[in-house]
């Protein structure tokens, strides 16, 4: 394993990701991002956890459906987002996320996953039939 993936795991279990998750991080096409709330909430602490409290959601309905829709991993803790997933993956939750500190309504959010839940399964098709395509046969040049 690289120093930069080690660094990525212990950074990701610092951003309050459990051990099993973090461990995503071994593959080549998983990555972690970290968003910071105070971009979006500016500095007072009342303002971040009202933000907070939006990503969360109730009993953590909107982190987990942005997890369950985008199929990426996603932590809140202290005045930061983090994310684990692939290109696509992050690409959605970075959004959904990023529409929600901008002050989207929830709906909106939902409705957008929804939508991007498609290029994922197309993604995902894409990559099975990939595998399962049929290798030339090679004769050995006898005709």
């Amino acid at each position: 394993m690289g120093g930069l993936k080690a660094f990525n795991i212990v950074r990701a279990v610092g951003r309050g990701f459990s051990p099993e998750k973090a461990m995503r991080l071994v593959d080549d096409d998983v990555f972690l991002e970290v968003i910071d709330i105070r971009e979006f909430a500016g500095k007072k602490k009342n303002s971040v956890r009202r933000v907070r409290g939006r990503l969360i959601g109730t009993r953590g309905k909107t982190r987990r459906l942005i997890e369950e829709l985008s199929g990426a991993d996603v932590s809140v803790y202290g005045n930061t987002v983090s994310i684990i997933g692939d290109f696509l993956e992050i690409d959605i939750a970075r959004n959904a996320i990023t529409m929600l500190l901008s002050g989207s309504e929830h709906s909106t959010v939902y409705h957008y996953l929804e939508r991007r839940r498609m290029d994922i399964k197309i993604a995902e098709m894409s990559i099975y039939y990939e595998e399962k395509e049929p290798r030339e046969k090679t004769d050995g040049g006898s005709e």
